[in-house]
């Protein structure tokens, strides 16, 4: 979590500052990552797609289509989430302590529960 960063900051600037970001071996077991796109910083948790000469390698560009696969699938969970539940369309909250945080958090977590039951 990463507080004080207004909606104008760069995400590259918000991924730096995060506590997962700068601690990685407190946040992710051996063998976790992040899948992320273009507009992140790559480190050893955030895989990012190939770019340039690179993505044209055969090997290459089949890892891509499996990052983007995985990518789009995630991204439909949350279209799915926010069709089923009004309240997370628009869910626009203060998060100034890690109180308000974790209370978005079970929000989400519990809109996330209702739908599978």
């Amino acid at each position: 979590m990463v507080q004080g960063c207004t909606g104008a900051v760069p995400d590259t600037v918000v991924q730096a500052a995060a506590p997962w970001h700068i601690y990685p071996e407190r946040n992710f077991s051996p063998g976790q990552c992040l899948l992320g796109d273009k507009g992140m910083l790559g480190s050893v948790p955030v895989l990012l797609p190939h770019e340039g000469p690179a993505a044209y390698i055969r090997a290459n560009r089949n890892c891509n289509y499996q990052h983007a696969q995985r990518r789009i699938s995630a991204e439909k969970v949350f279209g799915v989430l926010k069709g089923r539940f009004a309240s997370l369309k628009e869910l626009r909250a203060p998060v100034a302590s890690d109180a308000d945080f974790t209370r978005l958090m079970e929000w989400v977590a519990v809109c996330a529960t209702l739908h599978n039951v």
